[in-house]
């Protein structure tokens, strides 16, 4: 159909060629050819648009509808998303009022159901923190501390959160355990640029003023002083134990002969 068209027109474009007056013929045959040509031009794109649209289309068409339908699943979750997270926040602000209530046990008792319920591990880490920090409120320093060694144990959570979870296990249980078990507990936690060193350092110094090993604990009270990098309430609170420690005992002198 298309090409029957194209070799009509050319004939035409002849013909009308051949019947012009030779006068000025050569500028309206130019005319002519012109506009047949950019007719024949117009009619070959429409062609091979045609073509790639009957190859293509259904495809271009898919893929439009396969982006906004992402689009809007995308929308959707993050909107569910904020919508859960809004929810356990309210959820856990209950448990607060609970907690600051004095309601200790039924705190406790309410942020353990919460952190089975609990979608994400974050929610999860979050609620069971608090389920401790009830039970310490509530005198059961033990069962907060199980709770704690849990958590450090548990390689879902971050890091730096499992080791948090682990020294304040070990301060719930510096006066029931021995040294050893408490010097065991705390080394990883003392190494060079750990994030907890500081506290955990200073955990040690006063179990060595516990024991009696004063030279040992104005070592460590001293230490944590001169660091320049350790927060601030925990040198205060060195210093000031360096002030309540006795004079160490003076280095005997040599014997005068």
């Amino acid at each position: 159909m298309f090409c029957q068209r194209r070799v009509i027109l050319i004939n035409g474009a002849h013909n009308l060629l051949n019947a012009a007056p030779r006068s000025g013929g050569a500028s309206f045959g130019a005319v002519v050819l012109t506009d047949i040509f950019s007719e024949v031009g117009e009619d070959v794109r429409n062609e091979r648009l045609k073509a790639l649209w009957d190859r293509y289309g259904v495809l271009l068409i898919g893929a439009v509808v396969a982006l906004v339908v992402g689009v809007a699943i995308a929308v959707y979750w993050q909107g569910a998303a904020r919508a859960e997270r809004e929810a356990a926040a309210a959820r856990l602000f209950e448990g607060e009022t609970l907690l600051l209530a004095g309601k200790t046990t039924e705190a406790a008792e309410f942020f353990a159901r919460f952190s089975q319920q609990a979608d994400s591990d974050g929610y999860r880490l979050l609620a069971r923190m608090k389920q401790a920090a009830a039970l310490v409120e509530s005198g059961d320093s033990n069962g907060a501390a199980a709770i704690y060694d849990a958590l450090a144990a548990d390689g879902r959570f971050d890091s730096l959160l499992r080791d948090l979870a682990a020294l304040k296990a070990a301060m719930l249980l510096a006066d029931s355990i021995s040294p050893d078990e408490l010097k065991l507990r705390l080394a990883p936690l003392t190494e060079a640029d750990h994030p907890w060193r500081h506290s955990a350092r200073e955990l040690l110094a006063f179990m060595a003023l516990r024991q009696g090993e004063s030279d040992q604990a104005r070592a460590g009270f001293q230490s944590l002083t001169d660091d320049l990098a350790a927060p601030p309430g925990i040198r205060a609170r060195a210093a000031e134990m360096l002030l309540t420690l006795p004079a160490p005992a003076p280095a005997p002198s040599s014997a005068i002969k």
